[in-house]
């Protein structure tokens, strides 16, 4: 689906022409859409039902002052893909609404709404502009079917991505708030991105894109700015996203996956904020005091006293979301896949390679004669590479110890991370496009397929195959302690604090993008917030899908293994902060339970405090003399 302000039908044919066969739902707004365009509107395409409302549609202000309506908004639905549509009534020109039903599947319906909203900043227009939010509202109340999606696409003309001081902005974001709705180009998009820029270049904004319940987020994606169409004589660009409307709902909110099925489409760049570089001061100011300002919103919106699952899962989306487009603010680095190229490789080794490559070209024309001049040249410039490789890698190389030995002295995070990096050798990471598994070969765009096969493989369960007697299952007692614990206990702020701060800073954040350092600078009011949360999930034994999901990172062994097994990886995963940070929580809990049990043995050497592989090599090296002294095999 997508949405296009089209700024004047009549100059703009040419592109919805070109636009319209590639889109199933097109949403467009015209600045001055009369009665007499309609019919226009509904010859542009044969095969798309036409619904439309012009700025002279009902009652209009202007109109009755004598001025010229404003605004005029239309949606394209296409024929083969929709089973039925009706048109809401609305009393606003710049509001359409339009129910589509696209299958008998319960799940394939759709509110439409297309809005183009007022941009004006006086005191009429902000009217305006609240009134039609509570237009909105009031259709979105009228619609509150059980698992009825509702997208509000259009021009909002207010930018939720880059900062502003427009009063408009206040407004929709206190609509959002209350009408659980999130913003996808505020979800997708990054400063520097922007869907209306004037024809001087002087203004740019992100003022065009969809609104979506946020329980329903899991089922849009891929949302895209179109600046390059041709043809396009608006000053907006073309907004479009994904709707999979048999995506799971509410309670199965979906994260992405490093392991998602390929498609055309670019994936979102996870980004890391760059902490270390923002004063505490200005953390403050920038991202703890805003969000807790969230936190108090949420909570004036929930039931404190009794909060369901659902609305738990609801307000931790929310908060992670807002954390994550706050945190935005501070600089941030995204992940640079581009080869860098060897720090070696200097322009005076590139220009003898350049030219030992010349010369063999003309040798090799030549015919490859041996003991003449040209062999010979060959051999001199082949050397004097060779040569001058060598002394950049050993110049290099005392750089690097260089580094280490200052490191070492005033910077011990540098110095083991030049420390790691110089016992790591000149081992890279395998780049390669296929992948085989199965009797089936994965090539480029492809291979995304190949590893969501070998991992969903590798995560079956297979049947226990036992040398000796099958392990005993935990006691019944075990079971009794560790569920009453978990069911029965609230967890306290004072736990919840001190699973935050045993967080380790710098680590890499899950699917939700959330590190550590987002957590550690929340305020009391967010930190409440959260404990209210989980305190809802362990009353109701619910676990969120956000919770459970991870980002699986394929780690080739090395060693000359072939790149092209699946097997050769090591499968690294990601788990999401907040998820960590339950687990931190209840971990202290579950441990006591388990020590009443006896549980672990005290002969367990593995992930055990205080147990250290020195200790491990003495209990072995007592048990080899004890066995040797009474003559028993070992």
């Amino acid at each position: 689906m997508g949405t296009f302000n089209v700024r004047g039908f009549k100059s703009s044919e040419d592109i919805l022409s070109y636009i319209l066969p590639k889109i199933d739902l097109l949403c467009i707004q015209e600045h001055w859409l009369q009665d007499h365009n309609l019919d226009i509107l509904q010859k542009a395409s044969s095969e798309h039902h036409t619904v439309s409302k012009s700025s002279e549609s009902l009652t209009n202000l202007n109109i009755i002052s004598g001025g010229r309506g404003k605004g005029g908004v239309a949606t394209y639905l296409r024929k083969k893909n929709i089973k039925e549509y009706t048109e809401v009534p609305c009393q606003s020109s710049r509001i359409l609404a339009t129910k589509i039903i696209l299958s008998d599947n319960p799940r394939a319906r759709l509110l439409l709404i297309n809005c183009y909203l007022p941009c004006g900043t006086a005191s009429s227009d902000q009217e305006e502009y609240q009134t039609c939010l509570a237009e909105i509202t009031h259709l979105m109340d009228n619609h509150q079917e059980n698992g009825l999606p509702i997208v509000i696409a259009g021009d909002f003309n207010v930018d939720l991505v880059h900062k502003n001081s427009k009063k408009t902005l206040e407004y929709m974001r206190s609509f959002m708030l209350s009408s659980h709705l999130s913003s996808m180009t505020e979800q997708h998009c990054t400063p520097g991105q922007f869907t209306f820029q004037t024809d001087d270049g002087k203004k740019r904004s992100s003022i065009d894109g969809f609104l979506v319940q946020s329980v329903d987020l899991s089922q849009y994606s891929d949302l895209s700015i179109s600046e390059d169409i041709p043809l396009n004589t608006s000053d907006h660009y073309l907004v479009t996203m994904i709707w999979s409307p048999v995506m799971p709902l509410a309670h199965q909110v979906q994260v992405r996956s490093s392991l998602h099925t390929a498609n055309k489409a670019k994936p979102t760049a996870r980004i890391k904020i760059k902490w270390d570089e923002v004063s505490r001061s200005t953390i403050r100011e920038c991202y703890t005091v805003p969000i807790e300002l969230v936190a108090v919103d949420i909570f004036t919106k929930i039931n404190v006293s009794e909060l369901p699952p659902s609305e738990a899962e609801w307000a931790l989306l929310l908060l992670s979301q807002k954390m994550l487009a706050q945190s935005k603010e501070f600089p941030y680095s995204k992940p640079n896949r581009k080869s860098r190229g060897k720090p070696e490789w200097n322009a005076n080794v590139s220009s003898s390679y350049q030219e030992a490559k010349h010369v063999w070209m003309s040798w090799k024309k030549a015919g490859k004669p041996k003991g003449v001049r040209l062999h010979n040249g060959y051999l001199h410039h082949k050397k004097e590479f060779r040569r001058n490789l060598r002394q950049s890698r050993a110049q290099e190389h005392r750089k690097h110890l260089t580094n280490i030995e200052d490191a070492s002295l005033s910077n011990s995070k540098l110095f083991h991370y030049l420390i790691k990096k110089q016992r790591s050798g000149n081992g890279s990471k395998p780049q390669t496009d296929t992948l085989e598994y199965k009797d089936r070969t994965y090539q480029g765009s492809l291979i995304s397929d190949g590893w969501k096969q070998y991992f969903t493989d590798l995560a079956i369960p297979l049947a226990p195959s036992y040398d000796c007697e099958e392990p005993s299952k935990p006691s019944a007692e075990l079971k009794t302690n560790t569920s009453s614990i978990l069911e029965t206990a609230l967890i306290t702020s004072k736990e919840l604090d001190n699973a935050i701060f045993s967080l380790k800073r710098g680590k890499a954040s899950g699917p939700d993008d959330i590190s550590p350092e987002h957590l550690l600078y929340l305020g009391e009011t967010a930190r409440r917030l959260i404990v209210l949360i989980y305190n809802s999930f362990l009353a109701a034994s619910y676990t969120p899908q956000s919770l459970k999901d991870g980002l699986v990172l394929p780690l080739h062994k090395g060693k000359g293994k072939n790149p092209r097994d699946p097997k050769n990886y090591r499968g690294i995963t990601l788990t999401s902060t907040l998820c960590k940070l339950l687990e931190l929580v209840l971990k202290p809990r579950i441990e006591s339970s388990l020590l009443q049990c006896d549980i672990p043995d005290e002969l367990q050497f593995g992930f055990q405090k205080g147990h250290s592989c020195l200790l491990t090599s003495c209990c072995l090296d007592l048990v080899l003399e004890l066995n040797t002294l009474s003559r028993k095999p070992t």
